[in-house]
Parts: structure tokens; sequence; C-alpha cells
């Protein structure tokens, strides 16, 4: 897992608190050291550079935890069969990830699943989801992670558009758009002022974009050769 995408799903959850004159972020960075100190973590990817961490795996002891958790609890659920998931994991998830390869709209029992509080879809063609996702949006009022991650970057397929409901998500903290390099806008409803802490965005060149998230701090992009254009 990524040391970035950890510390950013903590901010998101709200799990890291605030302190005054601290940066949220770097806040994250000692919790995730301490873990570390205390090998809560292993088999680390570090930067050639400057040695940082860039990614690592939880511990043995940590993750079967973890899958003991999503066995009684059934808190935790990552499948890539959406008719896995059962009654008990429906009202109980509260993170899901589904790995979805086939070229179809959202698989119908994740909509069953109204108090999600991440959710991480990983598609390697969103061309057809786009009728489903206002469905889904409007069904998701508790999430604070979403993540549409389209697999087959550089190809079509993508998602072109984001439904104007995803202004309704008051609590969602990290929006992950990577890999959607078909996107053409983003809507209006994304900017209230209390709307995102970190964005993630791969979207193409196109110059009909404004964005204005008065509340994001954080920004990144991904294969956005003209991105000073896009933003204007």
């Amino acid at each position: 897992m990524e040391k970035e995408f950890l510390i950013k799903s903590w901010m998101a959850e709200d799990l890291l608190g605030e302190m005054q004159h601290k940066d949220v972020e770097i806040i994250g960075e000692k919790y995730f050291d301490n873990l570390v100190v205390h090998s809560f973590f292993q088999e680390f990817e570090k930067d050639e550079n400057d040695k940082s961490v860039i990614s690592c795996k939880m511990h043995e002891i940590v993750h079967d935890f973890s899958q003991y958790l999503r066995r009684t609890k059934g808190l935790m659920v990552a499948t890539s069969n959406a008719e896995e998931l059962n009654m008990n994991s429906k009202e109980k998830a509260r993170h899901l990830t589904l790995i979805h390869n086939e070229a179809a709209a959202i698989p119908a029992p994740v909509f069953d699943v109204k108090k999600l509080r991440s959710l991480h879809l990983i598609l390697n063609d969103t061309s057809t989801v786009g009728a489903s996702l206002a469905k889904l949006l409007d069904r998701m009022t508790c999430l604070r992670i979403l993540s549409f991650k389209y697999m087959n970057c550089g190809y079509k397929g993508s998602i072109k558009r984001i439904p104007k409901k995803i202004g309704n998500l008051r609590h969602l903290g990290y929006l992950n758009l990577e890999g959607n390099t078909d996107l053409e806008k983003l809507p209006e409803t994304v900017c209230g002022d209390e709307f995102l802490g970190t964005s993630c965005l791969s979207p193409s060149s196109s110059t009909n974009n404004k964005i204005a998230f008065p509340a994001l701090k954080k920004l990144k992009f991904h294969s956005i050769k003209e991105w000073e254009k896009w933003m204007r």
C-alpha cells in the first residue's frame, strides 16, 4: 500500500484530529513513522534519492487481525465479485474495494451498502458507469473517501462526466479520479466552501475546465501535460 494514500485516508476519515499551527499531513507522517518503529509495517519500497518510504506492506500479524475484523465484523470488504456481498456485509461494511473487470454498469449489490465511509472502485472500463453513478452518489451520503481508478490509462473508456450529486457528499475529504483521461469537466457542485481536503486527478488537457476548491489544501495531478490551461 502507498504511504501517501494511507495518510490521505487518515486525513479524510478525520482520524488525525486538528492541532493548532501544525499541518495535519505532517502529523500523519509522524504517526506513520511511529507505526514503522513499532513494526506494524514491513517490506518497504523507498525513494532512491531521499530514501523516504513510498510504499509498504502490513506486518503479517496486523494483516491477520484485519482479516479477522473483516470476517467477524464485516467492516472491510475487498472483492472482485459484487455478488459476494451478503446481507451481513451490506449492513456492517464501512470500507469497500471492488475490482470490476467487466464493461458493465456498477454492480447492483453495491447500491445496498449504504453506510460506507470509503469506496474504491478499480475499473477496466468506466465508460458504462455514468448512468449508475448518480444513483450511487445519491445513496452513499456518508462517504469520506471516493476513488474511481481507471486501469487502462491512455485508452478510451474512462469517465467523462461526474454527476452534480457529488456535491451532496458533504463529508467527502478525498477524491481520486486517477487514470480517467477522458474526463471533460468537474461539476460546480464540488466547489463549496467545505468540500474536499485532498483531490487526485488525471483528466485530459481540456481547456474548458475551471476548478475552485476553497477548502482544497492538496491537489495532485497525473498525466496532465497542459495543466495550466486546464486550471484557467
